[in-house]
């Protein structure tokens, strides 16, 4: 049996070498960063639910079929867009780096820095951590603007159908040229 002077440090993970977040990880991980971004994420929520609240509009029903299937195809692609596109990597550049082309238009970046700035890049090259935001302003949008918010998410679903599309031909392409 080893005493605890006998064992090896075991590498921190986080911002720093002691306190709530240490030991979590290996690999340093901005961890004050990221729980600024769900705080923030958070109070959007609450603050939405409050003001809703005070609001003399009542809260709409459920969400049909139709709309969850609208909004859901739009986040997929809305957040895509944001976290990999070429033409957006200019809004991703001040805490991202490094893209590399993966094709269809299409780049990999890595965040860079560190804390918020690390963190905030984090969230905006992963199209799975951006979704629940871009659903997030879909909700709201759909409270206060529910037509002009299924035109945003109808304009979107379109452009994701065109992408399956253009995948569609290139593969039918290639196909037959294989035979």
């Amino acid at each position: 049996m080893t005493s605890e002077s006998d064992r090896k440090p075991v590498p921190r993970g986080g911002e720093s070498k002691k306190g709530v977040y240490s030991g979590y990880s290996d690999k340093e991980m901005p961890m004050k960063g990221y729980l600024a971004i769900l705080l923030g994420f958070a109070g959007a929520a609450v603050a939405y639910g409050v003001s809703s609240r005070r609001s003399r509009r009542p809260l709409p029903g459920d969400l049909s079929a139709k709309d969850i299937a609208l909004m859901g195809i739009a986040t997929h692609k809305i957040a895509r867009i944001a976290a990999y596109d070429e033409v957006t990597s200019a809004v991703r550049a001040p805490v991202a780096r490094c893209p590399e082309s993966t094709g269809s238009s299409e780049v990999v970046e890595e965040s860079r820095g560190r804390g918020l700035q690390r963190a905030v890049g984090d969230l905006v090259t992963c199209a799975w951590c951006l979704s629940p935001w871009v659903s997030g302003v879909f909700i709201v949008g759909h409270r206060f603007w529910p037509r002009q918010t299924r035109l945003v998410a109808g304009w979107f679903t379109i452009v994701s159908v065109s992408d399956f599309l253009h995948q569609g031909y290139v593969k039918a392409k290639k196909a037959s040229k294989d035979v």
